[in-house]
């Protein structure tokens, strides 16, 4: 009886031990090699376009909707944007878009001017280290001048826009891309418009 009484302190003993013993070792094993090429990026820092702010110029094709599309033909447009994205590491910043295009008539001797200036909220997610994509929106304004013959009208129009394209950042200061873009325009013949750009730019 007495051999059995020792049997069981021994056997409780004897875990304790060797649980003890497992945990140290755990603690003691040596890191996992990491290969130095392979460079660990912290969530915070994938995005390297911190709170800079982007100029960028580009040209683009736009489409008019709705009524206008039967009197207006599509034609080139100009656009010049400022940005400023991943404010305090996040994927959200603030931009404004001025855009130009200069539309004829089909019918009369005349054409319709397009000039918006749309401040945007801009989404922006990093797809790798060079190539990010960007979605924005917001409220803005528009005026719209027509001209037939010799008389002419302007108009000032409340403006919703939208868009998503890609670009490449390029050594982190030249930047690259393209975007599709959706205008709609409260007048009192509301219309919309459809356009994609491509563009250039420099990261401050």
């Amino acid at each position: 009886m007495v051999l059995k009484k020792k049997y069981f302190l021994i056997i409780p003993c004897f875990v304790m031990i060797t649980i003890v013993v497992y945990a140290q070792v755990q603690q003691k094993k040596p890191a996992p090699m990491v290969n130095p090429k392979e460079e660990i990026i912290p969530l915070e820092d994938a995005v390297t376009v911190h709170t800079k702010v982007a100029a960028l110029i580009g040209g683009g094709y736009f489409i008019p909707g709705k009524n206008e599309s039967a009197m207006l033909n599509p034609h080139w447009a100009i656009k010049v944007m400022l940005q400023q994205n991943n404010i305090q590491k996040t994927v959200f910043g603030l931009g404004v878009d001025l855009s130009y295009t200069k539309l004829a008539d089909k019918e009369y001797n005349g054409s319709i001017t397009y000039t918006t200036a749309l401040p945007v909220v801009t989404f922006t997610l990093p797809l790798n280290k060079i190539v990010y994509f960007q979605a924005k929106a917001g409220p803005g304004l528009s005026v719209l001048l027509s001209k037939i013959n010799n008389s002419s009208d302007s108009s000032l129009s409340m403006t919703l826009g939208g868009g998503s394209g890609i670009f490449f950042l390029i050594k982190n200061s030249f930047i690259m891309g393209c975007e599709g873009m959706y205008h709609y325009y409260f007048q009192i013949h509301s219309s919309n418009s459809k356009s994609v750009y491509g563009y250039i730019g420099y990261l401050y």
